[in-house]
């Protein structure tokens, strides 16, 4: 069997290059990334042909994912972890505040993220600081978040799910397949509470419904009227940070 890498979608006078990828899974899905990059992920044995018909019909909505992430391009400048820097916590802007000090940690004062280390000009070594504060905290966020949820999971009749934390490029949250433990992106602490909330019950609906399918937005929409909203509002800003 023809294993394509690459496939190339006409929609009207646009063309879209499309990454294909195989895993075991038992349908095709379709990835549209905020950097504007496509992917469709296939199953190990999935017919190519079939494949490329299932996505000309999907073209528009592959468009559509397009044009509302090219709306935030460019993309910010890579962050420098320099004096006076804006870092996010909670949807909120924090300016970082280096200090040189023996011992060295990271705290959360004011509008300030304090940050104490041996060289205040050492930027790897400052950048590891708050990601490791980010790490620290995120837990305790997660769980207090759930807890809040709890009338969620009651309401969909399913057991609290574990969950683990980690740093991911292109997602905000996963779902396992097996024993229903979620995976969070540590960025997520940057955003606001509603769009974190949005997140959670996301990845609680799918232990109803593995896929994106009717009856999962259905569900969505009883639980958060308004998550198409704080999807807009997450997508933008992490495009902002």
């Amino acid at each position: 069997m023809i294993k394509l890498k690459v496939m190339n979608l006409r929609y009207g006078k646009r063309e879209i290059d499309i990454s294909i990828r195989y895993s075991k899974r038992k349908t095709m899905q379709v990835k549209v990334y905020p950097d504007l990059r496509v992917e469709a992920i296939l199953p190990d044995n999935g017919d190519i042909t079939l494949a490329q018909s299932k996505l000309r019909k999907k073209a528009r909505w592959i468009a559509r994912q397009i044009d509302y992430f090219e709306q935030f391009l460019p993309a910010p400048p890579p962050k420098e972890y320099v004096g006076g820097e804006t870092h996010y916590y909670l949807g909120r802007q924090y300016r970082l505040k280096i200090q040189e000090y023996r011992q060295e940690y990271v705290k959360l004062v004011g509008k300030y993220f304090q940050v104490y280390t041996a060289d205040k000009h050492d930027a790897k070594r400052i950048r590891e600081l708050l990601e490791n504060w980010y790490f620290e905290h995120a837990s305790g966020l997660f769980q207090k978040r759930l807890d809040r949820l709890e009338y969620v999971i009651r309401q969909l009749k399913v057991e609290e799910p574990s969950f683990k934390i980690r740093s991911m490029k292109n997602r905000w949250a996963s779902l396992s397949g097996r024993g229903g433990v979620i995976t969070f992106n540590v960025e997520l602490l940057k955003a606001p509470l509603p769009c974190i909330d949005y997140v959670i019950v996301h990845e609680l609906c799918h232990l109803k419904y593995p896929n994106h399918s009717r009856e999962f937005y259905r569900l969505l929409q009883s639980i958060i009227p308004d998550w198409r909203e704080r999807k807009e509002r997450l997508e933008k800003s992490s495009i902002e940070q």
